[in-house]
């Protein structure tokens, strides 16, 4: 009997050690599992849980980043998922908040940069220490924190009970090349936005710091120019669809920045640029057969004095939307065959005193682009072309190796660094390409510095680029072929060579790190864009019996956090139902246009008695101006003439302070609104943001304004005052109706009110803007207005209904500048689209702008056509500005009277004139804008015209 206890106490014995065998053995792999491997990692078997409920991220307080950092704030805020990634519901807790067992990341930054951009010389080195109930991160810059808060992210694991650990653990850490970069193509197959920053964000994940964007190429040009327009109208695979608008690049920028990551911009030339020269004529070289044209084009053509003014004009274009410090400038694969035919090409060649040598023709254009971006105060990195043929280049030029033989690759670093040029290696990293089996190895065993040289030279090569190119590469497979095989790439460009080297000891960490990058979706949310107008059919069929919309989460988050009811813009389900049910019959039903026009009539002949008062104290007989505060202003007073029943009073020189800080607050409202379509209001709340204290001074204003009318409403019903059956307002008639509680009513009031006013002014800016273009046009409406007039002997509300070409300039102007960029809902069954299977519950996009300019739905859809709205046949999901259904805006009514009202007094009073040759282009802060201010001259009408 005893021994049998002692055999078995032995057996017991054994079975623990093999356990702590395998415990400490299966701790080593996640401990160890960071990638890229850090410069030093020290660990040890200690290991801590981590409650999600009780996890706080925290700034030192000797840190000079501090609560309201952007960039950190969000970073809190984005890896607060990914280390806890089961419990996506929780939250990150405040610094204030109580807690049992804290486990703290305390965040200290030397050096704080919250509002700027990364740039080639940031420090991205930082310190990680994790002890019992602390992480300690120190970083000379806001880039090293993240990169810190990257590593401590990989530290923590999950048993297979779901619970979270991490172990004890030192790093210090920095990046051994300061320039890591992946190349994106997006010229030979589009990559749709959300492609691009679920790249960034996988990037961020592998410590990548720089993201190049070979944005356009010779199959098509989608970079939409505001300077040259035509180059994607005419060079991008589709004008709408097919293009990347400037609202889109600074949204990559912005994405980018947030993962410290500078996006480089490249526009190749003077080859690879046959998308260039269908938006700009005469850029590029005519082809000769002999001595006739063959009709083909070939490079740019350097020997016109026009094409440098054209490319400084771009690149102008392109520093400013770019902040980088780096501009590439391309210079590879220059076919000279065309060159060489031209007849004009080979006389400057003679008269330049180049002879036949067609490498000094390309070197002459790229010093000359070379100084173009050197003025424009950018650095050029260019192709390891451009070094080849001996051009001219300052030694401030970046060469690119793109291109060899590994033995080649070797006397290109040395001939470039030994001339003194700081060098970026990309030949071995052409990961386009795919080999059988696991060919992430040979991109692991590359040696950069593998070549002769000094150590100075050596210095000269700042890092290296993963290239995807994309001749067969799109969003479909894009990311498995990029990942995890760049992230090969991205050990070798931080970590230390030496500590890196072994294949097989990478190999379980790698596999490791591919298992995170799987779990996440990052970087955008799923939907389904669609733009035909029998897709849109399909969609509202499955829209269901509550339609759901995304929703604008500042608006939500301030409602909560005041605890204020959800208006029917906001609410979703049967309580939006039947709040609409009520709603529609006081404000969208046909039969409310009575109550409306007198009082909107009203304010249009007062701004018609303003603008002439403008025209008169100019003393020019017209008035040139910026209407958008005007319109502003108009747009206010009507909306809240209808809605309150009262005047604030706008159309007159002196406003008074209480109406001012309603103007003042609507427009704070939208201003701190665009900003949290990026930004989580959540987490600027928690850390007291001042974008967010404005956001909801700007609402308490807003209701602070319905309270007063209220006030006033059940005061003048007190003292049941005649108002000689005057509209009393739609406020007013909601509360006499008794069908909604008074907090409902105040909810829906007000954001009618909030949504009424850029929305409509915008519009009638866009529509006057329109009209001064075409003069004839205007003429035309003019003509239609005084018939109507004349018909019904001023009958305002009969004028409405004779109409049809104003009412068309609108449906005109809402198809080319929609107010939304898209409409938006989760449907509620299963649908098939072109083929394509859509799950229930999937949010679907229908994209106004990109309908309003395809020209299989628009005939040409560049022009302003209003008549196009006169044809008998169908229109048939074509005029979808004020959306459609039972979630179409609830405002449509009003805001369509408004408008109407405004263009008949406009049309009979004054002629709109604007400067000619500028074009104005839109922009995109919440609604889209035009992207400068549109000046228009205002010229009364004389006697008897």
């Amino acid at each position: 009997m005893e021994e049998k206890t002692i055999s078995n106490s032995r057996r017991c014995y054994k079975q623990w050690l093999w356990f702590m065998v395998l415990f400490m053995s299966f701790s080593v792999i996640y401990v160890d599992a960071v990638w890229p491997m850090p410069q030093m990692i020290s660990s040890s078997m200690a290991r801590y849980t981590l409650n999600p409920r009780e996890f706080i991220f925290q700034y030192s307080s000797g840190s000079s980043a501090q609560p309201g950092c952007s960039l950190l704030d969000s970073a809190f805020e984005r890896y607060f998922p990914l280390i806890f990634t089961d419990y996506r519901a929780a939250r990150p807790r405040q610094h204030n908040e109580w807690f049992r067992f804290p486990f703290t990341v305390v965040v200290h930054v030397e050096r704080a940069e919250c509002e700027g951009y990364p740039d080639a010389d940031s420090s991205e080195s930082y310190k990680l220490s994790v002890c019992s109930g602390q992480a300690a991160l120190r970083a000379e810059t806001v880039w090293g924190a993240l990169r810190g808060l990257e590593s401590f992210s990989q530290l923590v694991y999950q048993d297979d009970f779901g619970e979270y650990f991490v172990n004890e653990t030192k790093i210090e850490d920095f990046p051994r090349f300061q320039f890591r970069g992946i190349l994106l193509d997006t010229s030979r197959h589009y990559l749709p936005l959300h492609a691009i920053l679920k790249t960034l964000d996988a990037m961020s994940y592998n410590k990548f710091n720089v993201f190049h964007w070979h944005i356009v190429d010779d199959p098509s040009f989608p970079y939409q120019s505001s300077t040259f327009p035509d180059l994607s109208s005419k060079g991008a695979f589709h004008p709408s669809t097919h293009v990347y608008t400037q609202i889109d690049v600074k949204r990559v920028i912005a994405h980018a920045r947030l993962r410290g990551i500078r996006v480089l911009a490249e526009f190749d030339s003077p080859g690879h640029t046959q998308s260039w020269g269908k938006g700009q004529p005469g850029l590029l070289t005519p082809c000769y057969k002999g001595t006739v044209p063959s009709g083909t084009f070939g490079p740019v053509n350097p020997a016109n004095s026009s094409s440098y003014q054209f490319m400084t004009r771009l690149f102008k274009e392109v520093t400013s939307v770019f902040p980088d410090s780096y501009v590439h400038l391309g210079g590879d694969e220059v076919d000279f065959t065309c060159w060489k035919s031209n007849p004009d090409v080979r006389g400057f060649m003679l008269k330049m005193g180049f002879g036949t040598d067609y490498t000094k023709l390309e070197s002459y254009y790229m010093e000359n682009m070379v100084n173009i971006t050197k003025g424009l105060n950018k650095t050029a990195i260019v192709w390891q072309d451009v070094f080849d043929y001996h051009e001219k280049i300052p030694v401030d030029t970046v060469l690119h190796i793109w291109k060899g033989s590994p033995g080649q690759i070797q006397q290109e670093l040395s001939s470039i660094t030994l001339a003194g040029y700081r060098v970026i290696l990309a030949a071995p990293w052409y990961i386009n390409h795919i080999d059988y089996g696991q060919d992430w190895e040979k991109y692991y065993t590359i040696q950069p510095l593998n070549f002769t040289g000094t150590e100075q030279q050596k210095k000269l090569v700042i890092g290296g680029e993963v290239c995807m190119w994309g001749e067969y590469v799109d969003a479909t497979n894009l990311s498995p072929r990029l990942w995890p095989r760049a992230s090969a790439a991205g050990e070798r460009l931080w970590s230390d060579e030496r500590m890196t080297s072994s294949v097989i000891d990478a190999f379980p960490r790698l596999v490791d790190f591919r298992c995170r990058l799987l779990r996440e979706k990052i970087g955008y949310y799923d939907s389904v864009n669609i733009i035909k107008p029998e897709d849109a059919a399909i969609l509202f069929k499955a829209e269901g019996h509550y339609p759901k919309r995304l929703t604008v989460e500042a608006w939500t988050s301030y409602r909560d956090y005041r605890n204020r009811k959800y208006g029917v813009l906001l609410k979703n389900g049967e309580d939006w139902r039947s709040n609409r049910v009520i709603l529609n019959r006081e404000v969208i039903s046909p039969k409310v246009l009575g109550n409306f026009v007198p009082l909107l009539d009203e304010v249009g002949q007062d701004f018609v008695a303003r603008v002439h008062k403008k025209i008169e104290r100019s003393g020019q007989d017209k008035w040139t101006t910026d209407l958008s505060q005007e319109l502003f202003k108009y747009a206010l007073e009507s909306v809240g003439s209808v809605l309150y029943g009262e005047r604030l009073g706008l159309m007159l020189d002196y406003i008074n302070p209480e109406a001012q800080h309603f103007i003042d607050c609507i427009s704070l409202m939208f201003k701190t609104t665009s900003p949290m379509l990026y930004i989580p209001p959540a987490m600027l709340r928690r850390v007291g943001a001042k974008i967010w204290r404005d956001h909801v001074e700007a609402w308490d204003g807003i209701f602070n304004q319905a309270d007063r009318c209220i006030q006033n409403i059940y005061r003048t019903m007190r003292q049941d005052t005649n108002t000689h059956g005057k509209y009393p307002g739609v406020l007013a008639s909601l509360l006499m109706l008794d069908k909604l509680s008074i907090e409902d009513i105040k909810a829906s009031v007000t954001e009618l009110m909030a949504g009424g006013v850029d929305t409509t002014s915008i519009t009638l800016l866009w529509t006057l803007y329109e009209l001064a273009r075409h003069p004839d046009l205007q003429e035309e409406l003019r003509a239609e207005v005084a018939v109507a007039r004349q018909s019904t002997q001023g009958d305002m509300l009969q004028m409405l209904k004779m109409i049809p070409l104003v009412k068309g300039a609108l449906k005109e102007t809402l198809r080319l500048h929609p107010v939304a960029v898209s409409l938006q809902r989760y449907i509620t069954e299963e649908i098939v689209i072109q083929n394509y299977h859509i799950p229930c519950g999937t949010l679907v996009q229908l994209g106004l702008y990109a309908m309003g300019r395809d020209p299989d739905v628009f005939p040409r859809p560049e022009k302003y056509l209003p008549s196009r709205w006169l044809r008998t046949e169908n229109q048939y999901f074509r005029s979808l500005g004020f959306g459609f259904g039972p979630r179409q805006c609830l405002g449509r009514r009003i805001a369509e009277t408004e408008m109407q009202l405004f263009l008949i007094h406009m049309l009979e009073n004054f002629r709109v004139d604007k400067q000619r040759q500028v074009e104005v282009h839109s922009t995109f802060e919440l609604i889209l804008l035009p992207e400068k201010p549109i000046l228009l001259t205002l010229k009364p009408l004389k006697s008897g015209q």
